[in-house]
């Protein structure tokens, strides 16, 4: 088989030869795809990830896209081979890993609506995933980096006109809204999908905690400091206190919109106000990452901090502490180059 053209080599920019895939050859339902099955229930942010994941494979074995593929077809020997050929590619093993989880999950599913035997899942899944380590992503931001976030905030201002058709400048509202999404965020150290997900009856200001439920639908309480609380409860006052969406859309012009914002829109927020602030490049996980490093450095304890964030699994905790970085860095700069000039 001669060296294949997909899409997904060009999209990616991939240079390595990709090796010949085993034929993947079978029936397909645009209405029962185990794809689809793996995926119901699942948030709006892993199915975007699982659906692109799938779509790569399908493409690999010269399907247009994940629904025009016969999943129950799949066997033991293509999924060891994509693998190979995914490793070639120098991938990070996270991002193959991925991959091969979303693969195992459809396998299952096809398995459940018996489109493949029990012994054909079994043999699938005795692939293991790639171990790996790879340098840590993201960062953790400082005290004056959230100051300056917040100043950006503050300092949004626009012009709107009475009924006598005279200018007022005043505050924007998207101002307190995104106070309160980035309190939410240092301080509860929330998912983006998580932010956008919040409802006004999940808060609970009097105990000054808020109820989040997360992946795997597993709910956590966060803890609301009194600046959090004061941003929200500035937001509340222009937004209104009534039940729904906790944040809502803001056109230009300041008029609210009653629509939920996406988890998008909040990665949107933050890169408008890192570029207002004129801090280094930031994502929402930041966030997420500086909060739990934060728990970890004033108490010691990876059980509470794995709590705190809602992970399952303690070793995903410790895998967003960035203080060995910092570390690092900090004892990397105790050596000198003597370079005369």
């Amino acid at each position: 088989m001669p060296p294949r053209d997909s899409r997904f080599t060009r999209e990616t920019s991939l240079k390595h030869e990709l090796p010949a895939l085993p034929a993947l050859t079978g029936e397909y339902s645009l209405t029962a795809n185990p794809v689809d099955m793996y995926l119901a229930g699942k948030s709006p942010a892993t199915k975007r990830m699982v659906i692109s994941h799938m779509t790569k494979v399908a493409i690999l074995f010269d399907y247009p896209d994940y629904q025009h593929t016969p999943w129950g077809a799949i066997r033991y020997e293509h999924v060891q081979t994509l693998l190979s050929a995914l490793q070639q590619q120098k991938l990070a093993h996270t991002t193959i890993n991925a991959i091969l989880s979303a693969v195992r999950g459809t396998a299952k599913a096809a398995m459940g609506m018996r489109q493949m035997s029990a012994d054909a899942y079994q043999r699938i899944m005795l692939v293991k995933m790639i171990p790996g380590v790879r340098l840590q992503t993201g960062r953790m931001m400082s005290e004056d980096e959230i100051r300056a976030l917040v100043k950006a905030c503050m300092e949004e201002e626009i012009t709107t006109r009475d009924a006598d058709g005279n200018p007022h400048t005043h505050r924007s509202p998207a101002a307190y809204r995104d106070l309160a999404i980035f309190g939410m965020m240092y301080i509860g150290g929330l998912r983006r999908s998580e932010v956008a997900d919040l409802n006004v009856e999940d808060l609970d200001l009097e105990q000054k905690q808020a109820r989040i439920i997360g992946k795997g639908n597993k709910e956590r309480l966060l803890f609301l400091d009194d600046g959090t609380l004061t941003a929200v409860q500035q937001w509340l006052a222009i937004r209104g206190d009534f039940d729904g969406p906790l944040f809502f859309r803001i056109y230009k012009n300041g008029k609210i919109a009653a629509g939920r914002l996406s988890d998008q829109a909040i990665y949107n927020i933050v890169k408008k106000r890192q570029a207002a602030a004129g801090i280094a490049d930031i994502s929402p996980h930041d966030f997420r990452k500086t909060f739990i490093s934060t728990i970890l450095q004033e108490t010691g304890d990876l059980r509470i901090a794995q709590a705190l964030a809602g992970h399952s699994d303690p070793k995903t905790t410790a895998g967003y502490d960035m203080r060995k970085q910092e570390n690092m860095r900090e004892a990397a700069g105790k050596l000198h180059f003597p370079v005369i000039e």
